[in-house]
């Protein structure tokens, strides 16, 4: 029977993946039914260290990819192994680790060496300031500004930051986007891609929203394709994620309100949508 005991975390399936979620944790609670997994949980101080915010992070996390387990083989057939799951919780707590900015301490250094991630420090004293790389960035208004999509500059921050656990293989855009976009960087590497995006204009007029939304667009669908075939078995072709990114750029600028002028009117007819045109 489809229960939240029996799901969370009873059946052999989920109790599996459970086990060596709680292992990382050093909890010994992976036999508890819910209720009491719950109540332990509850019990635990749940304040700002970097251990409560990893256990909380990894029951989250363990939940929702167990329900979306459940779902995928009730409503479409799909079936994932444990492994396949315990990975993709693993990587969700992995990349939310690496968007913390945390002091050095003990206790981080130990979840660095626990989860193999390179965590954003805080200099709490200038002896750790060189302990901290590339302290000015040159980029932040290519991921960070009014009109972004915020996963999609989550996954564009990490990846300029080398922060994705395969950045090599966010190498190749192909160069649907970027001809689209006129610009002629298909060809650059990642590093002379960003640099370049980083040079241009960052403000607020149409051209350069659109510029950097495909480029967190392309980032956040090829890394999105990458995990689909390594975790899901599952196989999109080019243009199939071409048309993806661009129906999400489309999206968002439907939603932006903006003037009309001789670069919106352009941005209507390359991307063939209606912009939202308020009045001068």
């Amino acid at each position: 029977m489809d229960s939240h005991q029996h799901l969370f975390f009873s059946c052999n399936y989920s109790q599996k993946i459970w086990g060596k979620i709680t292992q990382r944790l050093q909890m010994d609670c992976h036999k508890l039914g819910w209720n009491d997994i719950v109540k332990k949980f509850a019990e635990c101080y749940n304040g700002k260290n970097i251990d409560s915010i990893v256990r909380r992070l990894c029951l989250a996390a363990s939940v929702y990819h167990v329900w979306q387990e459940r779902n995928k083989r009730l409503f479409s057939g799909e079936l994932r192994n444990e492994e396949e799951v315990y990975n993709l919780i693993s990587e969700a707590v992995r990349l939310r680790l690496m968007s913390l900015k945390v002091k050095l301490t003990k206790a981080t250094s130990k979840i660095q060496i626990v989860w193999s991630d390179k965590l954003v420090l805080v200099v709490s004293d200038m002896s750790q300031y060189g302990k901290i790389e590339n302290m000015e960035v040159k980029w932040n208004k290519v991921v960070w500004y009014t009109q972004n999509i915020p996963k999609y500059s989550f996954i564009l921050w990490l990846a300029i930051q080398n922060k994705l656990t395969t950045q090599d293989k966010i190498k190749s855009w192909g160069s649907y986007d970027l001809m689209r976009l006129q610009m002629d960087c298909h060809k650059l590497g990642w590093n002379d891609i960003v640099k370049k995006f980083a040079e241009c204009y960052n403000g607020k007029n149409i051209d350069s929203i659109v510029r950097r939304l495909c480029l967190a667009a392309s980032v956040y669908h090829v890394w999105q394709e990458r995990n689909k075939r390594l975790f899901s078995g599952e196989l999109r072709n080019e243009e199939e994620v071409y048309n993806l990114i661009c129906e999400a750029v489309r999206l968002r600028l439907m939603s932006l309100k903006v003037k009309l002028t001789k670069a919106t009117s352009k941005i209507q007819r390359v991307w063939d949508i209606q912009l939202n045109i308020i009045s001068q």
